[in-house]
């Protein structure tokens, strides 16, 4: 590190020297123009390179004095945890499907390992009176949840949105699906679901329409819902609490596009609060 200061240190003396001799020279080739064109231009030419290279020295120095001050005045990352509370506005429609094969097939492997997958298929667990077609909420003693990737899923899709709006802070924010996968992290792993008092879960059914070679096609769909009024309890772990102020934009998204399918029209949405 000394050595490395030192060696910037006598860049930008360089840097000074050069600028001083160009300019030097500059002064000299327009005082006597019989020198020629030629002469002028390396003059000109050289002034420039001692320029551009002073005022860079220039700003790596102040980019530096800058980092110590914020050292200084005790500006340092650490990591912080936020503790949320969300509150459905709208029926939120479940995702897994009900069929356990499906789901252990086309979902749950996709899960890095073995145990993970029989975890989530024993989640489902549904019973022979439902529909193998209709998507459903996992569930832990009967209690439906959430699981954490979901949370997470949602950060990334409020990000990718609000990153096409100028003047917010996602719009700012670099390579933004590494950032939640490797600094942001919701935890439990299973986030319970609390229903209002007296609820109890319901169903949504809908058609599909979808454009083909083969014209027009039409399916219906048919999910499990939890009522308006339901809400989760969690904790979001920020290892950088500079990016405090991203998840708290990324959850006021929320009132317009939330959790769950169908969100596009509306499904999901939510008020949160910081408890």
């Amino acid at each position: 590190m000394r050595r490395k200061a030192m060696q910037r240190r006598r860049q930008a003396q360089l840097g000074t020297a050069w600028y001083s001799k160009g300019k030097a020279a500059l002064r000299l080739a327009k005082a006597r123009p019989w020198l020629g064109k030629a002469k002028q231009g390396i003059a000109q030419q050289r002034h420039s390179t001692a320029k551009r290279s002073f005022v860079l020295q220039g700003k790596a120095v102040a980019w530096q004095c800058l980092a110590r001050r914020r050292q200084s005045n005790g500006k340092t990352t650490k990591m912080k945890t936020l503790k949320i509370k969300l509150t459905f506005t709208e029926e939120v429609l479940g995702t897994c499907s009900a069929n356990p094969e499906v789901h252990r097939e086309f979902i749950a492997s996709k899960s890095p390992d073995a145990a993970t997958i029989e975890d989530e298929v024993a989640a489902v667990g549904v019973e022979g009176v439902v529909e193998k077609t209709m998507t459903v909420f996992p569930k832990w003693e009967g209690q439906p949840f959430f699981y954490d990737y979901q949370i997470k899923g949602f950060f990334k899709d409020s990000c990718g949105a609000l990153a096409r709006v100028p003047d917010t802070r996602s719009n700012k924010l670099k390579a933004y699906k590494k950032v939640i996968d490797g600094l942001i992290f919701p935890k439990p792993r299973k986030i319970e679901i609390v229903l209002p008092e007296g609820e109890t879960l319901g169903n949504c059914q809908r058609p599909l329409r979808a454009q083909t070679a083969q014209g027009e096609r039409i399916a219906l769909a048919n999910s499990e819902t939890i009522p308006v009024g339901s809400f989760i309890l969690f904790e979001v772990l920020l290892m950088d609490d500079g990016h405090e102020k991203l998840v708290e934009e990324w959850l006021n998204y929320g009132r317009f596009k939330g959790l769950g399918q169908w969100r596009n029209s509306g499904k999901g949405r939510f008020e949160w609060t910081e408890q």
